[in-house]
């Protein structure tokens, strides 16, 4: 089990606390490694199963961006998603396999072109999905 504690501490900037517990939340709670503060938290998510990956969709004034744990938080990799930025709205961060992912960048409703990516590798890396 895996939470994501979050709180703004300025335009574009949240600091972050991942909190990961391997007996269901029964007992005790470890922290993790935080994720880099950069970016409004949008979206957070972990592979199904056994703990594994985490990934956390972030909103910045640039690209925005997932942070992605392969350890649970003790180190963090960053993933910019090109076609995006400027505060583009990011949902529906989830996974369905240990593998297999999805996202959703922009807001139909405001005409951003939003698309659907995908990943295959537990989110080292993002495809979009062509209709």
């Amino acid at each position: 089990m895996a939470f994501l504690y979050a709180a703004p501490v300025g335009m574009f900037r949240t600091a972050m606390k991942v909190l990961v517990s391997f007996n269901g939340g029964r007992t005790a709670w470890q922290t993790r490694q935080a994720p880099p503060p950069a970016g409004d938290v949008a979206a957070f998510a972990v592979t199904p199963g056994r703990l594994g990956a985490i990934a956390i969709a972030v909103v910045t004034p640039g690209l925005d961006t997932i942070y992605r744990s392969a350890n649970l938080g003790q180190t963090w990799t960053t993933f910019g998603l090109q076609g995006t930025g400027g505060g583009a709205t990011l949902s529906s961060l989830q996974f369905m396999s240990p593998a297999t992912g999805s996202l959703v960048t922009g807001n139909p409703g405001s005409g951003s072109h939003g698309q659907l990516l995908w990943t295959r590798d537990a989110g080292r890396t993002w495809y979009p999905v062509r209709f």
